[in-house]
């Protein structure tokens, strides 16, 4: 997830229509308007449940592998232009508090993604293949903006749900 500017609250609401029995995926947010101070927003939050088990094919390809666990999204907001964020150290760790193998994508990576990530000041991390079901996960994350300030040094959480990940009717898992 990929959080606009100045956003205070984001979230999804999935909406079942009662005719068609269609499914809505529905995002809302609201948004604090000409805020002065840096801010930054990380996304899974905190004890946050039901996170997906994967991310969804992208183009262009945001990691090196193509299939990989939720990323994890820390983003700056700033009125500086030139101001932008860097990774110092990340990781993600398993209930046990096994470090799992993760795959970045900073500012600085070199690709047009990097180049996205640095348009948009954000870093994402994910674990190389999908997490596991009705699994909680920790995460711990490091990050200095280009002034070397620390913005975030933070440890949390979060929870997936069932590992079931479809798009238009196509089982995530069947993709690969």
């Amino acid at each position: 997830m990929i959080i606009g500017q100045s956003y205070e609250a984001i979230g999804f609401y999935k909406y079942k229509d009662p005719k068609t029995r269609l499914n809505i995926l529905v995002f809302f947010g609201s948004q604090k308007l000409f805020d002065n101070e840096d801010r930054i927003y990380k996304y899974p939050e905190n004890n946050q449940k039901e996170v997906p088990v994967g991310m969804l094919p992208e183009i262009p390809q945001p990691f090196s592998s193509p299939i990989t666990g939720f990323p994890i999204t820390v983003q700056l907001s700033t009125k500086d232009y030139d101001k932008n964020i860097s990774l110092i150290n990340a990781e993600i760790t398993d209930p046990k508090g096994k470090k799992l193998p993760i795959l970045t994508l900073t500012p600085e990576t070199n690709s047009q993604a990097g180049e996205f990530a640095k348009s948009l000041k954000i870093i994402s991390i994910a674990t190389k293949g999908l997490l596991q079901p009705f699994t909680t996960y920790k995460v711990k994350m490091k990050v200095k903006d280009t002034t070397g300030k620390i913005v975030l040094d933070e440890e949390w959480s979060f929870t997936t749900g069932n590992g079931k990940i479809k798009f238009l009717g196509i089982d995530f898992k069947d993709l690969f």
